[in-house]
């Protein structure tokens, strides 16, 4: 079995037998996707090499603030999407607090291997080769923080992924939505395939072009 985890300079590169998976961590604190396909050496410089250029800013959207003026969220590849901030796509996470507010503004904190499974009573994938978790807090909310979790199966060429978000803000919130995954192309005409059936009814090929 090869790396299954890399690491540089911001730089996040999942592999497995076949497969690479690649982001990175902008300056703003923004995790942005950058690949997911054949496998990939990661070399220096890769991560600005295949990375979108945004030489100017971005007309008449909304930029993410006065430090980061080229960075529009609307048309950034994320790993985890919010509200508030400029991104009007479908977002990862969609929150509510007691004032009305509905902004939420993750940043990144820390990266960690983890060797054990995710705690029960949260389901997950058993047995992975190696996993990684990127840790979030609100840039408003210190005390919000959004854990990604990254689960590679080496051999059988699967990335699972999974979502927890832990409330140490002393402020209640309503969380609207979570999702397990966010997966963002530059581009279209993928094919989706998914699996869909009932109990003894399984396993009805559903192909949806994207």
């Amino acid at each position: 079995m090869g790396e299954t985890i890399e690491i540089q300079n911001g730089l996040y590169a999942l592999h497995t037998a076949h497969t690479s998976y690649l982001f990175r961590i902008l300056p703003s604190g923004q995790a942005e996707h950058l690949y997911y396909g054949a496998r990939l050496s990661v070399t220096p410089g890769l991560g600005d090499a295949i990375a979108p250029k945004t030489p100017c800013g971005p007309g008449c959207a909304i930029t993410y603030s006065a430090a980061a003026p080229n960075l529009c969220l609307d048309r950034l590849c994320s790993e985890a999407s919010g509200e508030g901030k400029g991104d009007f796509g479908e977002p990862f996470v969609r929150l509510a607090w007691a004032n009305g507010a509905r902004t939420s503004d993750f940043v990144f904190d820390h990266a960690e291997t983890p060797t054990a499974p995710i705690p029960a009573p949260l389901p997950s994938a058993c047995d992975a080769d190696a996993a990684l978790v990127l840790v979030f807090h609100d840039a408003d909310v210190p005390g919000l923080v959004l854990e990604l979790r990254y689960d590679v199966f080496f051999d059988t060429d699967v990335i699972a992924r999974t979502a927890q978000l832990l409330n140490n803000a002393g402020e209640t919130v309503t969380v609207k939505k979570l999702a397990s995954a966010q997966l963002d192309f530059p581009d279209s005409r993928y094919v989706f395939t998914a699996f869909k059936g009932a109990w003894a009814d399984e396993m009805h090929r559903c192909d949806t072009v994207l």
